[in-house]
């Protein structure tokens, strides 16, 4: 984690822009064409190795980020000590913790818990409810992952995207 941050600092000194706008933005958030003019607010549901790392990263390009986990041995187990934002202890379904984590304030809303079932109900929560129109929610499921998409959700699929991921790689090397 430190030879990123370090290598996000490096960027931003080569260039006139912070590091989320030198490239230091991680690449699916760039995808999703999203243009984040003064830092975002996010909120980062889901504290496991997936939500920790993306939230480190975002608070040290300098967004303001709290993370919202229904347990509190998460936050000791994978979030650094020096991070930055907040973290909040709560169930990520219920409404009204949502709102205390600070969710009408999010311009982002990222739902990476481990938990495809909790994932789809909060998303859908942060939308109907909350009227979050910047979702990015993990599923797996192909089938469920498509629905969401259809939606208009942006979809998060770690296993799908590191399947393209070696698929790419050992296209690249070639047949030898």
């Amino acid at each position: 984690m430190l030879g990123v941050a370090t290598s996000l600092r490096d960027v931003a000194n080569r260039a006139s822009e912070p590091p989320c706008f030198a490239g230091g933005r991680p690449r699916y958030l760039r995808r999703l064409g999203w243009s984040i003019v003064s830092p975002a607010v996010i909120l980062v549901i889901g504290c496991g190795r997936l939500g920790s790392n993306f939230a480190m990263r975002m608070a040290e390009a300098g967004h303001d980020v709290t993370v919202l986990d229904w347990d509190r041995g998460n936050f000791a187990s994978y979030l650094p000590k020096e991070f930055p934002g907040r973290s909040f202890v709560g169930m990520e379904i219920d409404a009204e913790i949502l709102r205390r984590a600070g969710i009408e304030e999010s311009s982002v809303v990222v739902i990476v818990s481990r938990d495809e079932a909790t994932n789809m109900m909060v998303a859908d929560l942060a939308r109907e409810v909350f009227a979050i129109e910047r979702i990015i929610v993990r599923i797996d499921q192909p089938r469920l992952r498509t629905l969401y998409e259809e939606a208009g959700y942006e979809v998060l699929s770690p296993v799908l995207e590191a399947a393209l991921s070696l698929e790419r790689r050992v296209e690249a090397m070639g047949s030898r």
